[in-house]
């Protein structure tokens, strides 16, 4: 096996072939340390299983995820995680357990179900492997045509799962639409064959290096496209009522614990985070949950209003626009405020909320559903953190009653 010191990096230029970008993960991370080579109908291996790939899900930074056989109960479709070398599967699979240490088992878990787990060594390392239900992205359906009370169970879900993460001290840290979806239970009323049929055409990229001496074990002869599974749910989940899960705990750790404070995605990050990196110029601030609350009141609003409460803006622009919704610069903030050319301080509150409430009436069955579902949000985005309700609480507030 190659070391990262022996091995020449590779550049976008060293291939005969590009993908789009943005629709497959890079062909440069197929390194040592880095992703791990697969190609359709491998078969991979834990010490209970034996799981044949059939499709990829997705990938991120640090993890490819593809549809799978389990080959001992062929009728059953799951989700294998396979993280670079340097991934944090370990620590991830630790949090997932703990997370499900907070189900009750009165209702389903919201929490993403860990049901394998196991090394996987290759040309580029060794990686982790979770194995787990298959979840389409929120992300992926918020644009879909989608009834108001569908939107209004998710949400309710999104809760729920923050809930149950908040009752074990788990803080999750990146709570946002990309890291949470809905079960696709169809797969099990479904033979194999129709659902590879449902899913369609492979969308492959041949993976040729212009030099033959860098065409090495450590590629992939191939790169596929993720499937589309948010359209697979829209033709096949009928009148079902979603179960939301969420997931992605790379950056979880318990409450209280010093963590990176730049760490979530810029619509994740609640504004004294925010402030504590990139104003004061904090390396670490401490997990709490009442930043998670934040997350999930942005995340609430994108799912109804189907786009992002800030949209396009960095952090800086997340801290000032929190402020002005408020009406007061904090007094821990006011130094800081005063020393910078900033807009002059407005109360322009009620002039957002006039134009969210027009994007959110989309999502809302009626014009009451769109106030209630306001006077939620303005109490989850409160500036000062210790105004934020908990999980608890947000469960017990009128715009749920229906779906409680």
């Amino acid at each position: 096996m190659s070391s990262s010191s022996e091995r020449e990096d590779l550049e976008p230029e060293d291939f005969m072939f590009s993908p789009f970008e943005g629709l497959t993960e890079s062909l440069i991370c197929y390194q040592p340390q880095g992703y791990h080579p697969l190609k359709i109908g491998d078969v991979l291996s834990s010490s209970s299983s034996r799981y044949r790939i059939m499709h990829k899900l997705g990938f991120g930074g640090y993890a490819t995820v593809w549809l799978a056989q389990k080959l001992d109960e062929p009728g059953t479709f799951v989700a294998l995680k396979i993280t670079t070398a340097l991934g944090q599967g370990d620590k991830e699979a630790t949090m997932l357990e703990a997370a499900a240490n907070g189900w009750d088992d009165v209702r389903p878990s919201h929490v993403l179900n860990l049901q394998d787990k196991f090394e996987l060594s290759g040309p580029n390392g060794i990686h982790a492997v979770l194995v787990t239900e298959v979840l389409v992205p929120l992300l992926a359906l918020k644009q879909r045509p989608l009834s108001p009370r569908w939107r209004k169970v998710a949400a309710y879900g999104l809760v729920q799962a923050l809930a149950q993460l908040h009752r074990v001290d788990v803080v999750h840290g990146d709570f946002h639409l990309g890291n949470a979806g809905v079960a696709v239970r169809q797969l099990s009323k479904q033979s194999p064959s129709d659902i590879m049929e449902e899913l369609g055409d492979y969308d492959l990229t041949v993976v040729l290096t212009v030099d033959p001496a860098k065409q090495t074990p450590s590629l992939p002869p191939y790169i596929v496209a993720p499937c589309d599974l948010a359209d697979y749910y829209m033709k096949t989940a009928g009148d079902d009522a979603p179960l939301t899960k969420i997931f992605d705990f790379g950056n979880a750790v318990r409450a209280g614990i010093m963590r990176p404070t730049w760490s979530c995605a810029v619509e994740a990050c609640a504004p004294e985070v925010s402030f504590a990196r990139f104003c004061e110029g904090k390396d670490t601030d401490v997990a709490t949950k009442s930043a998670d609350i934040w997350s999930l009141g942005s995340a609430i609003y994108e799912l109804i209003a189907m786009s992002p409460l800030f949209y396009g803006i960095g952090h800086y622009a997340v801290i000032e626009r929190a402020i002005n919704l408020a009406g007061y610069v904090p007094a821990q903030w006011q130094t800081w405020w005063e020393s910078k050319n900033h807009l002059p301080l407005t109360d322009d509150a009620e002039a957002f909320w006039a134009e969210a409430r027009r994007l959110l009436r989309a999502g809302c069955c009626d014009d009451a559903d769109t106030d209630g579902v306001i006077s939620l949000l303005r109490k989850v985005l409160a500036l000062e953190p210790s105004a934020r309700p908990s999980c608890e609480e947000i469960l017990q507030d009128p715009w749920f009653r229906e779906v409680a």
